[in-house]
């Protein structure tokens, strides 16, 4: 569809301001009126996003592919997590049967499209969940340290995101 849902243009344009020197990373700016100090969620995402605006140009499509790199980390990431769980005796089904089943939901695609933080929250929950994983599975306490330490600074990225409701893959080494 054309347009964006209101939350997706409010973080556009604070992403925007960021980009153009308004706001700061702990202070994002909105407008004069209205949030001249937005701090209605976490700034990682909106300052993540206000790079991809400084490297891009200002441009309505920077939204749109911003969006579209997240889907395709998302994907990925899914990807390597159906990977680590699947055990190589058993013959695969393929990746594609839960990335498809991701995607077919109808709220994968209007969170995308729609610019929400949920989905670079997303990102963030999908690459802790799979690095949690690769350091169980590890055979040496070094390496499983190293991924355990990526699992727990994506889920501080995912915390200083959209905030707490990011922490729920510290229940993944119990699972």
């Amino acid at each position: 569809s054309t347009g964006m849902f209101v939350d997706g243009v409010v973080y556009a344009s604070i992403a925007r301001n960021m980009a153009e020197g308004y706001g700061s990373f702990w202070r994002p700016y909105y407008t004069a009126t209205t949030y001249p100090a937005f701090y209605g969620h976490p700034p990682f995402g909106l300052w993540l996003q206000s790079w991809a605006l400084r490297l891009c140009g200002d441009a309505p499509v920077v939204e749109t592919v911003w969006g579209c790199v997240l889907g395709l980390v998302i994907a990925l990431g899914l990807a390597n997590i159906w990977r680590c769980l699947t055990p190589a005796t058993v013959p695969l089904v393929g990746a594609w049967w839960p990335v498809g089943l991701w995607v077919l939901l109808p709220m994968t695609s209007w969170a995308v499209g729609n610019n929400m933080l949920e989905t670079t929250l997303t990102v963030f929950v999908v690459l802790a969940v799979w690095l949690c994983l690769r350091g169980l599975q590890h055979p040496r306490l070094l390496g499983a340290c190293v991924y355990e330490i990526g699992a727990a600074l994506c889920l501080v990225a995912g915390g200083l995101t959209k905030g707490p409701v990011a922490f729920f893959p510290l229940v993944v080494p119990g699972c």
